[in-house]
């Protein structure tokens, strides 16, 4: 954070001269991946909160003579030895940046009370900790990178080419002959929708997530990253293991990035190909069943779980490297905001970041497909606490749920809203979405509908209940009426008195 004197960062104002402020010793610079334009991008790593940041040219020219001592002197050593024409606007954003981010050395008491003030804010009540994260936390377990060093060897052979092809092969063949059985397939999966169905679907789901957490980790190690833990990470109380694999960021391959990633998800198609093969061939028996369960847990987890990109799993992070955005989800959802604003109210704002148009639409329409899942699964959440836990306290949490989850982003959104009224002028966008709210209101205040239909029994209230001794039905009910109404014809009946006519038309059968 800068300290005062240097560079006044709230006002963006530099007096002269401008003594620079100086940057943390720990702090380690690493060659990055080219951007979506070509461009050289490096990697700033602070050790002690384990975060990484991607920097451009231009900041990376500055720090490079940050030496200089001065702004002054630092706007004239790049402007006069590199192609770049900085300001000092330029230098102003940059040290904004650093100080957001605590890489510069704090030595002055005012800078001393900023960070202590931003740790205050950052401190939760034990409650509202526990409630943000009782729903996912994770517990390490261990350090495997010396195993893992140790066994790379044995396994580097399933990374290569020929192998790759091996497993698809494998799986094609697999396919077709469980396609041939499908019925016992699916008698198969049927017969196993029990209690001890249950038990050995979680078992295969230990060993395939097991398989899956040592792909990460052999495929970091083979990049040449350390893996520093592994665990287990609980989400709704649900077990799921994990490997910290964040060396990845030091990598100036986003190749290399993409296959640490997969490689999770590799691990366990390569295990459902095997499996769904081998299913098969084996006889009736336990082992056939276990690799039947192995087979059916691994597809559909890596399937539908894994590869999903609204949740932050592997098919995020997989998205985020593909597009080369990083934080896509900070820069999604600002640029879906953004997005969504001018929708409704065409305030005519810049976006967020200059970017393509076919990217910035990708964003948008994975920030929306985010916010409608996410919604749906936090209520699904919610009401699967309620039944999970005791009454009162599953009310109790659910309403939080609901409230952390899914209220609070909407209202954060309409606090924006209001604080954009001034900005809000009558247009095309702006007049389409009064009309519509105006809409919604007059469905739900006016009474549209006037009449309510429901099913009814309409019944004399002269009536009689006959109990015959044996099965029976009734054959004829001949009615008279005491009068006659216009229209009406009086039925005749030669049968006697009512009673006696509806005893005499039940027949035995």
């Amino acid at each position: 954070m800068a300290a005062a004197g240097t560079i006044g960062a709230e006002d963006g104002r530099i007096a002269d001269p401008t003594p620079l402020p100086r940057l943390r010793d720990d702090l380690k610079l690493f060659d990055g991946p080219a951007d979506r334009d070509g461009a050289p991008t490096w990697t700033v790593y602070d050790p002690v909160r384990n975060r990484y940041f991607r920097i451009g040219r231009r900041a990376f020219e500055c720090l490079s003579r940050w030496r200089a001592g001065t702004a002054e002197a630092l706007i004239g050593a790049v402007n006069g030895t590199t192609t770049l024409s900085i300001s000092k606007a330029d230098v102003v954003d940059l040290i904004r940046f650093l100080a957001k981010n605590y890489l510069v050395v704090v030595d002055k008491p005012s800078g001393t009370t900023r960070l202590e003030g931003a740790w205050a804010a950052s401190r939760q009540h034990p409650l509202l900790w526990l409630l943000h994260h009782y729903l996912f936390f994770r517990i390490p377990l261990f350090r495997p990178d010396r195993f893992l060093t140790a066994t790379l060897p044995l396994v580097r052979p399933l990374f290569s080419r020929s192998f790759a092809v091996l497993t698809a092969l494998v799986g094609v063949v697999g396919i077709l002959l469980a396609l041939r059985q499908w019925d016992v397939f699916v008698t198969t999966f049927v017969s196993f929708l029990n209690l001890e169905g249950a038990v050995y679907f979680g078992v295969a789901l230990v060993a395939t997530k097991i398989c899956h957490e040592l792909g990460h980790g052999y495929a970091a190690k083979k990049a040449g990253c350390r893996v520093h833990t592994m665990g287990i990470a609980f989400m709704v109380l649900y077990p799921l293991a994990y490997t910290d694999v964040s060396d990845a960021w030091r990598l100036p391959s986003r190749h290399q990035r993409l296959v640490i990633g997969a490689a999770g998800v590799g691990a366990e198609l390569v295990l459902a190909c095997f499996a769904t093969l081998l299913w098969s061939f084996l006889p009736d028996g336990a082992l056939k069943s276990a690799v039947f369960m192995i087979a059916t847990a691994t597809w559909v987890v890596s399937l539908l779980i894994n590869l999903n990109p609204c949740m932050r799993f592997d098919g995020y992070y997989l998205l985020a490297d593909w597009l080369g955005v990083e934080n896509l989800q900070a820069r999604g959802f600002a640029m879906g905001r953004w997005w969504l604003r001018e929708l409704l109210f065409g305030l005519g704002r810049r976006a967020p970041e200059i970017m393509s148009a076919r990217l910035r639409a990708t964003l948008v329409l994975w920030a929306l497909a985010t916010w409608l899942y996410r919604f749906f699964l936090f209520v699904g959440i919610a009401v699967l606490i309620y039944f999970l836990f005791p009454k009162v306290l599953g009310i109790f949490l659910m309403g939080a749920e609901l409230g952390l989850l899914v209220a609070r982003p909407i209202f954060g959104e309409l606090r924006a809203w209001w604080r954009l009224r001034r900005a809000i002028r009558l247009n095309l966008h702006s007049a389409a979405t009064g009309l519509i709210v105006a809409g919604l209101i007059g469905l739900i205040v006016v009474p549209w509908q006037t009449t309510v239909a429901v099913p009814s029994t309409l019944r004399s209230p002269d009536h009689a209940l006959l109990f015959p001794p044996a099965p029976t039905r009734v054959a004829e009910l001949p009615v008279t009426r005491a009068r006659s109404w216009p229209g009406w014809r009086r039925p005749t009946s030669t049968t006697g008195s009512r009673q006696n006519c509806a005893r005499r038309n039940f027949c035995n059968e």
